[in-house]
């Protein structure tokens, strides 16, 4: 699934089946970290902290946590608890104009994440493997700059 972000008119539009191009379209994964950083401004706008972020809706401050660090896919009874907690519309939620887009940093941020939950699946000694490689793969690329 993909999210056509349009910072003109502030519309979230769910599509399937296009592909990544620099376009505005991203997939759902970047949006999900977009979102992220936008609950973020508007907690801390609010002059809330996660803790009391996370009273306000009766759920823990780690949750918080990973929704504004792009980790978990909220509900949309989350998103809910979210705008009633931070007194704002839904429209004000989705409002990204403020938000920098930077698609190839969150790109980037992507495929970490993905790197980051194949290795969980692994054992230690294969973790340490690959890191080794890794490693060796970022120093030669360092060395032929």
């Amino acid at each position: 699934m993909y999210f056509n972000i349009n910072k003109r008119y502030c519309a979230v539009q769910l599509l399937i089946g296009f592909t990544y191009s620099g376009n505005g379209v991203i997939p759902l994964s970047e949006f999900i970290t977009l979102l992220g950083n936008r609950i973020r401004q508007l907690r801390k706008e609010k002059g809330l902290t996660q803790a009391e972020l996370g009273e306000k809706m009766q759920i823990s401050q780690g949750y918080i946590g990973e929704i504004e660090r792009g980790l978990v896919n909220v509900s949309m009874e989350t998103l809910d608890k979210i705008v009633k907690a931070l007194g704002i519309t839904l429209y004000e939620l989705f409002d990204f104009r403020d938000i920098d887009i930077d698609e190839q940093h969150l790109e980037k941020e992507t495929i970490i994440e993905v790197h980051k939950k194949m290795l969980l699946e692994r054992s230690l000694s294969e973790v340490k493997m690959i890191h080794n490689i890794t490693k060796e793969i970022v120093h030669t690329i360092d060395n032929n700059k």
